[in-house]
């Protein structure tokens, strides 16, 4: 559970120093109005590092369990020997780069070395915090790594606009490129999350028997709430702020960080599973996981097949959740209750939990 949090706390990090970085090269009018605290850029992207390393520290009480090493000794075999271990020193030399760069380089100069660090950030964070990371072939932690460059970009502005900004602010020519960014990340997300998943599994409904296949399940259904409040803010929202300029939109968009807090927690789990490559041989050596047991009769064996059959309950539960998805813009209409979004979100992820997983036979 710690390892989850901090990891949740690594890919905030990671969002808020990458979104700081871009947010350098946007001009001021395109903005809202920024007020960053002192001293917080430095801070987020410490704690990319620092995080990291949490994840570096999980691995080599391992290895020293495993190999009766020193935990001095275990941690030097992780650090130089594995590939988070090399994740972590190329994140270091990023940081390095990062801090020297605004210290001591010219305006124009440390802009740029300092995106390019953050570009580094980026792919040493894929690698470092990603338990399965010697696994990876080259294509697939590309692919990771646009996957949470795309995350990254898309929530970091979004934690900007909802807790470091002025109520009055130039809100609609921040919307006017902040939605198509938006959708275009979602894109990217959508696509390098169906070649990751389908590269992690042979079986993808029999991986549900796995806690990868159960993590999948709720990061995927976690993300369709994000994508109604991204069509609220490109749709409905910049209307809104046309005809009413002073609207203040901020209890909006810190709704929509929170169930993005959602998505890091669910990704953090998910870093930690074991992969169902081959589901039948993972579930020789690997319990099925305890989310999944009540919802199936019969015993889980490696050859396990499974389908989905819909009955009046999964109908109904089904209804249930997507009834909910369209609750969440009514909590925008009812601006005093941000809350209702919050709890439609969360009531959607739910039940669509228990009508996916009550269809499994």
């Amino acid at each position: 559970m710690i390892v989850v949090l901090i990891l949740s706390a690594l890919y905030i990090c990671l969002a808020l120093a990458v979104s700081l970085t871009v947010a350098r090269f946007i001009p001021s009018g395109r903005l809202p109005d920024l007020r960053i605290p002192r001293g917080l850029e430095q801070s987020v992207v410490g704690g990319v590092i620092v995080f990291a390393c949490f994840s570096l520290f999980d691995l080599t009480a391992q290895v020293a369990g495993q190999f009766d090493l020193s935990y001095v000794n275990a941690f030097i075999q992780v650090l130089y020997g594995t590939m988070q271990g090399k994740g972590w020193l190329g994140l270091l030399g990023c940081g390095a780069i990062w801090y020297g760069a605004d210290a001591f380089m010219s305006p124009r100069t440390r802009h740029v070395t300092m995106l390019i660090s953050s570009l580094g950030f980026i792919v040493f964070t894929a690698v470092a915090s990603y338990a399965h990371s010697a696994s990876l072939t080259f294509v697939e932690a590309a692919v990771r790594s646009l996957h949470l460059l795309a995350v990254s970009v898309w929530l970091g502005f979004l934690f900007l606009a909802g807790w470091f900004t002025r109520a009055r602010s130039s809100w609609r020519s921040f919307l006017d490129w902040f939605f198509p960014l938006a959708a275009g990340c979602f894109i990217v997300v959508a696509a390098t999350g169906a070649v990751l998943a389908n590269a992690s599994s042979n079986d993808w409904l029999a991986a549900k028997t796995l806690d990868y296949g159960q993590a999948l399940l709720i990061k995927q259904l976690v993300v369709m709430p994000l994508l109604v409040f991204a069509l609220v803010d490109g749709l409905v929202l910049r209307r809104k702020i046309a005809d009413m300029p002073d609207l203040d939109p901020r209890g909006w968009f810190k709704a929509e960080s929170v169930v993005a807090l959602g998505a890091f927690a669910v990704t953090a789990v998910l870093s930690r599973q074991v992969l169902p490559l081959d589901v039948g041989q993972t579930l020789r050596y690997t319990p099925p996981s305890r989310w999944f047991l009540p919802w199936y009769d019969g015993v889980v064996t490696p050859d396990i097949q499974l389908t989905l059959a819909f009955d009046p309950l999964v109908v109904v539960l089904a209804a249930a959740s997507v009834l909910c998805l369209g609750m969440i813009p009514f909590g925008f209409r009812k601006r005093a209750r941000i809350s209702i979004s919050l709890c439609a979100s969360l009531l959607f992820v739910v039940f669509g939990y228990l009508a996916f997983m009550s269809a499994i036979r």
